[in-house]
């Protein structure tokens, strides 16, 4: 046993994997982040050449929803609201298929590129308010093995942002990580917990060759205020508390480095010019300078960080229940924590709260399998009469009911989405309304 040396990563902001004209356009948008893509190298002890990664890093945006007005007695009175830089007010049709039709390809073509090389070094997809939807998940997976031609693509999702409050509150989106098993690094998905479950952090272990562990993590720390706000202070400070709870727990597992990628919804570099996480530590950072729009504006809020942490060697750290059996090709989404199936509640309780009144009782809601029900729930109680009959009808025509996500993918050939209207052929697949409780004053992405 004994502390392993500490490896500090370095990091480089390679390339935009698509132009801003095309991600903030006004017609067909992609979404108000750009996608990002950073180099890291992470040394071995004596100054050896490291493990190289490459890592996508991309706010995907939630279902965006725009236009309406703050309720009379509250804060946000009189104001427009939205919950995106871009002021789109989405349909769940107009959702599906951005993130099918726009969104995927692009996740798709980088992974693409990285399998014409074996040159290349290792790839991890970072992906933050990606869809809360079971279905829409499952399909995002699905059409991305597919389009990228690498069938051991996996997919883990978890909590980050939610809708509601206290008991009623349920999930409007999640962080991502997408990886490829036969990685020689060895990824699986780890949560945080406790008191390090902060900024809806999800994590990959990884293994490198010369049996030390690094720690990947995809964060989305929680909106606090705008740059030029009264509150820009505390929000700087609460992304300094996240990696520092975050390269606490890194280390407690036996981490050697940690390297973080997402959306902080600050500027790194305000960050790093306060000072350290801890007394002996020296942030690794890149980003790309406006990386978002909200307002009208360009904002800087998406950075990839390398820390080097203090782990000892000898610590295990624990492997995910699912992928200790190596068996992870044939696997669907892994959704840890309150991710699936009715995100902590029971299905007669998610029933009651999450469904139109209308629907509580109607029989054809009792035909859904909990992935259908869970997507069906997410969406506002005005949009559900509307779309249940188009989750039945993918129910009918993928042998859906009862058997879930992966006995509808053992039967059927490619469908129609069933949310995306009669002219739309995409893909089977649903999607979800996301939180709409922002302000168009705020930068809350």
């Amino acid at each position: 046993g004994g502390a392993a040396a500490p490896a500090l990563p370095a990091v480089r902001a390679k390339a935009l994997l698509l132009e801003e004209g095309r991600v903030f356009a006004k017609s067909g948008p992609v979404s108000d982040h750009l996608p990002q893509s950073y180099e890291v190298d992470i040394p071995v002890a004596g100054g050896a050449a490291g493990a190289k990664l490459e890592v996508l890093l991309w706010n995907v945006m939630c279902r965006g929803r725009a236009g309406r007005a703050g309720r009379a007695g509250t804060a946000l009175a009189g104001q427009v609201l939205t919950n995106n830089g871009l002021d789109l007010d989405e349909t769940p049709e107009m959702y599906t298929q951005r993130m099918i039709d726009r969104v995927l390809p692009v996740v798709a073509g980088w992974f693409n590129a990285a399998s014409k090389s074996e040159a290349l070094p290792s790839r991890f997809a970072s992906l933050q308010e990606f869809p809360a939807l079971p279905l829409l998940q499952d399909e995002f997976l699905h059409e991305l093995r597919r389009m990228a031609g690498r069938p051991g693509l996996a997919l883990a999702v978890s909590p980050s942002g939610m809708k509601g409050s206290g008991e009623s509150s349920v999930l409007a989106y999640c962080n991502a990580w997408i990886w490829d098993v036969g990685d020689a690094l060895q990824p699986s998905p780890i949560l945080p917990e406790g008191q390090h479950a902060v900024a809806g952090a999800l994590g990959l272990r990884l293994r490198l060759l010369d049996g030390r562990l690094v720690v990947l993590l995809s964060v989305h720390v929680p909106f606090v205020d705008k740059a030029a706000g009264p509150r820009h202070a505390e929000a700087v400070r609460s992304v300094r508390s996240a990696l520092q709870s975050l390269r606490s727990w890194s280390s407690s597992l036996g981490a050697v480095a940690v390297v973080l990628a997402g959306d902080l919804n600050a500027d790194v570099r305000a960050v790093a010019a306060t000072g350290g996480v801890a007394a002996d530590d020296v942030l690794a950072f890149d980003c790309f300078e406006g990386s978002a729009t909200f307002g009208g504006k360009r904002i800087t809020v998406d950075a990839c960080i390398g820390m080097a942490c203090h782990g000892d060697e000898a610590t295990q750290a624990p492997t995910h229940p699912a992928f200790q059996d190596g068996a992870v090709a044939a696997l669907g989404v892994r959704r840890l924590g309150a991710s699936a199936p009715f995100f902590g509640r029971g299905r007669g309780a998610f029933s009651s709260e999450c469904l139109a009144r209308e629907l509580q009782d109607d029989p054809r809601v009792w035909r859904l399998n909990d992935e259908a029900l869970a997507t069906l729930g997410l969406h506002p109680f005005v949009d559900q009469p509307r779309l249940l009959p188009r989750l039945l009808a993918l129910a009918g025509a993928a042998g859906l009911g009862g058997e879930g996500a992966a006995g509808r993918r053992r039967k059927r050939a490619r469908l129609g989405n069933p949310l995306a209207g009669p002219g739309a052929a995409t893909s089977g697949s649903d999607s979800s309304d996301e939180d709409s409780s922002s302000a168009a004053s705020s930068d809350a992405k």
